[in-house]
């Protein structure tokens, strides 16, 4: 019976399972069959050379040969759909796609006349997600699929891919600056950046200023370091835009003033920091100021050339009429604190103070600068601090309400830098005037210590560097520091970044009289009070410390003073004037040698002990 009823059943067998001339050699009735026994041509056989010992093993050595096999597979079809059959099995099995195994699938999509453009970056996203790693060829085909769009697909879908472009080729070259940044293969990390920059430029967009940052801590060379800030400010415009070219950098730098995206600057309107495209720029400035500053590069191998790479810098961005960030200037007038170049580092200073009152060089938007410098403060107290510890104490510059001047000596000052406006710090604006005068020798007098503390008061008050709520307390701080490092510098004659050892005897500068020691010491205790009045009024929370800096240098100038007392003493040959200023000299040192030894107590026990140093040093 079961006989007859054979031929009844056979008919729901399909033909090709039963027919030879229908055999399908291709088809895969379960997976235990070779990959490479169906291909059309032979191919090795792939091994690991290891033996596999445990589950692990054997799942990694099985999944590795299944990896080899089927890509090679998919490499020697010669048809998208041949390809298709093998890539629906790798899904299934959870095999990774290597690099050239996508390049060839996604370029083979590409030219295939049957499929949807949108259906190519749905591969290019799913083979992603199994594993693959794409490269610059990946990312091209895509563009050049989007590019050949433009007529058949709408302008959402292409505004949508557009911008998953972007995406893709910042994730590449931030990919590329790990891999070549930390080698010896700058040119080729500067062609392949280049290579994206001009990719993006017809996607009418750039590199991130994040990737830019990255960037320019890996470059090693000054000349390219410039060339590719430059190339970012370039990003913003069109090539055709105006420009300046500088004569000693040799490079056209774009005016930016007018082309930065900034917020309508309106009463009762809050603006913020992000809103303004100038803080992206400064913040890539202010990664190639630090990398200048961190690491000895390949072409400035000495602080004049360092000087020199800072002042191209600055004049890039000023050129350019970006608007300054506290941080850019804060940094590089860090640079100007401890640069070593006596004749340059006043002048420096004052410079990039005088910009960053102004938050710019260019004459912006009055709103729009006064809207920005409410939001960004480019002269915040460390600015403040770090600019009045890169004065010179003798110097014929000062600072002065407008309309007013105040000379330093007899003969007139050298310069004169002029604050105008409100107190406020976002109206106040600077003028630096220089005047050719002859030399003159300067009075080292009381009254000349004296005018110069009041004008660093005066410049502090101005700016609100100590009294602006939205600053942060640390930085305040800094302002201090300034404030014990010019006393240090006016009474020592030395500058901390240089190699006097100030802690020997005859601590103090040639020429200093009984009454300027005595005024840098009324000017030290002043700082001293204020110094603790600014801590008790902090929050205790905050557990705010004054700097080494600041403390060492207060120490530094009482050591000094105490060293001028006895040297002068000895050295005092009437004796009718030693007895009538014995007891006045003799409380002074007193009263200097009590707030010497107040002093390192307090190295010793406040602030958790973090200046326990300085006490072991003093004592």
């Amino acid at each position: 019976m079961m006989r007859r009823a054979v031929p009844l059943l056979a008919s729901s067998i399909p033909r090709h399972v039963w027919d030879p001339s229908r055999h399908n050699p291709n088809w895969a009735d379960s997976y235990s069959t070779e990959i490479s026994d169906r291909r059309q041509w032979p191919a090795k056989k792939w091994s690991i050379g290891l033996e596999p010992q445990t589950p692990t093993d054997w799942q990694n050595h099985s999944l590795r040969n299944l990896s080899y096999a089927y890509n090679a597979a998919l490499r020697s079809c010669s048809t998208f759909p041949e390809m298709i059959g093998y890539y629906q099995e790798m899904k299934q099995r959870g095999v990774k796609v290597d690099l050239d195994t996508l390049n060839t699938l996604l370029t083979r999509a590409a030219r295939y006349e049957k499929i949807q453009v949108d259906d190519i970056f749905h591969l290019f996203d799913e083979m992603v997600e199994l594993g693959a790693k794409p490269d610059m060829a990946t990312a091209e085909t895509l563009h050049t699929v989007w590019e050949f769009s433009i007529n058949t697909a709408t302008a959402e879908w292409r505004e949508v891919r557009r911008r998953h472009l972007i995406r893709i080729y910042n994730a590449l070259a931030e990919a590329d600056v790990l891999q070549y940044g930390q080698k010896d293969l700058q040119h080729l990390l500067a062609a392949q950046i280049g290579r994206y920059r001009q990719n993006l430029k017809s996607l009418n967009a750039s590199l991130s200023p994040a990737l830019y940052k990255k960037y320019i801590s890996c470059i090693d060379s000054f000349e390219l370091l410039l060339n590719e800030i430059n190339n970012f400010l370039w990003e913003f415009v069109k090539p055709d835009h105006a420009f300046k070219e500088d004569t000693t950098l040799k490079i056209k730098i774009p005016v930016l003033h007018n082309i930065m995206k900034r917020p309508v600057a309106a009463p009762g309107v809050e603006v913020q920091l992000s809103q303004f495209e100038d803080a992206d720029v400064c913040s890539v400035v202010l990664s190639a100021v630090e990398r200048v500053v961190d690491r000895p590069m390949v072409d400035l191998n000495s602080t004049q050339r360092q000087r020199f790479a800072c002042l191209a810098l600055q004049s890039l961005i000023g050129t350019s009429g970006v608007f300054l960030t506290a941080d850019l200037v804060a940094q590089l007038m860090d640079v100007v604190k401890y640069s070593p170049l006596d004749d340059s580092r006043e002048r420096d200073a004052m410079r990039l103070l005088s910009n960053a009152l102004r938050a710019t060089t260019f004459k912006a938007n009055g709103s729009v600068r006064e809207a920005w410098i409410a939001c960004a403060k480019p002269c915040d107290a460390r600015v403040v601090g770090r600019y009045i510890a890169a004065r010179e104490p003798w110097s014929g510059t000062q600072f002065a309400p407008q309309g007013a001047t105040f000379p330093l000596f007899a003969a007139g000052s050298t310069a004169t830098v002029t604050l105008e406006g409100n107190s406020d710090a976002s109206s106040t604006e600077t003028a630096v005037v220089e005047t050719k005068q002859t030399q003159v020798q300067l009075l080292r007098t009381a009254a000349e210590v004296d005018l110069r503390w009041q004008n660093l008061w005066t410049l502090i008050e101005r700016t609100g560097a100590l009294t602006d709520p939205s600053q942060a307390p640390a930085n305040k701080l800094e302002v201090f520091t300034g404030l014990a490092s010019f006393l240090r510098h006016m009474f020592s004659g030395t500058r901390l970044n240089e190699k006097t050892d100030v802690t020997l005897t005859h601590s103090f500068a040639p020429g200093m009289t009984v009454e300027v020691c005595e005024k840098v010491f009324q000017c030290l205790a002043d700082l001293r009070r204020q110094l603790d009045v600014f801590l008790s009024e902090q929050s205790a929370d905050l557990q705010l410390a004054p700097e080494l800096e600041c403390w060492e240098s207060m120490l530094v100038v009482l050591r000094g003073m105490m060293d001028f007392y006895v040297l002068n003493k000895r050295s005092q040959r009437n004796a009718q004037a030693a007895v009538t200023s014995s007891q006045e000299s003799e409380s002074f040192f007193v009263s200097v040698a009590e707030l010497r030894t107040q002093l390192v107590e307090e190295s010793r026990s406040r602030f958790d002990g973090r200046f326990r140093l300085l006490w072991l040093q003093e004592a």
